[in-house]
């Protein structure tokens, strides 16, 4: 938030007398939406393994409730026996962390005003090799 209050529009409106709530609302807010939203889609990813490492230690929901974590503690027990309980479980988990980093990138690239659109074709041709060699 401190780069946008120096940019030279904001200080443009402070010198033509504009409410400080004005130039919050109308020229900082707009432009802080972008990395408040590339933040939380990055966060949700260690929210997610942080939630799942804790219940696999039992530190986190209780019985009654389902969550990923206590589910690879109960497939544990039987890991031996029943191996798909605890693949399943972290296969999820898997799927969902990269689809949720996936998304942060997916938002940079496509919200991200610092990037020409050659850099994000760039970017794009790189994930496509990427997958394909994969």
């Amino acid at each position: 938030v401190m780069q946008y209050i120096e940019a030279d529009h904001v200080k443009f409106a402070k010198v033509i007398g504009m409410n400080d709530l004005t130039i919050i609302r109308k020229h900082i807010l707009p432009l802080t939406f972008t990395d408040i939203a590339i933040i939380a889609s990055s966060s949700m990813c260690s929210m997610i393994l942080q939630m799942s490492g804790f219940s696999f230690l039992g530190l986190g929901v209780k019985a009654p409730t389902a969550e990923w974590g206590m589910m690879l503690n109960e497939a544990r027990k039987v890991m031996f026996t029943h191996p798909g309980m605890m693949m399943t479980t972290g296969v999820a988990i898997v799927i969902i962390v990269m689809a949720f980093n996936f998304l942060s990138d997916a938002l940079q690239m496509a919200i991200d005003p610092r990037m020409s659109a050659k850099e994000k074709r760039l970017a794009l041709k790189k994930g496509v090799k990427a997958r394909d060699t994969a």
